[in-house]
């Protein structure tokens, strides 16, 4: 019997996005590690503490330019402000 790995976003890491993303951002990167948050659990986005500031998803600005060149239709910026929003969950608990 053969088993896939369960993902919430099915991207390929096609790279149609990255061009026409404005802010630069690696979007198969972040869809990733969304991906990883959402079946294994949000501790999984320690990965993206190397990134800089400027590259994480809070800079999408939601614009939808990677999703008119996705192949699949993804609602991008959709899944980057989730991404977002779990990360600010992350931080704000550990200011606590």
């Amino acid at each position: 019997m053969i088993q896939y790995r369960k993902i919430a976003v099915p991207c390929t890491s096609c790279r149609y996005c990255t061009p026409h993303c404005p802010m630069e951002l690696d979007i198969p990167f972040l869809l990733r590690a969304y991906n990883e948050a959402k079946v294994g659990g949000e501790w999984r986005l320690n990965s993206l503490s190397a990134l800089p500031e400027v590259k994480m998803p809070g800079n999408c600005i939601g614009c939808g330019a990677c999703t008119e060149h996705c192949p699949q239709s993804f609602d991008i910026p959709g899944y980057l402000r989730e991404l977002r929003e779990m990360l600010d969950k992350i931080r704000t608990a550990a200011e606590q």
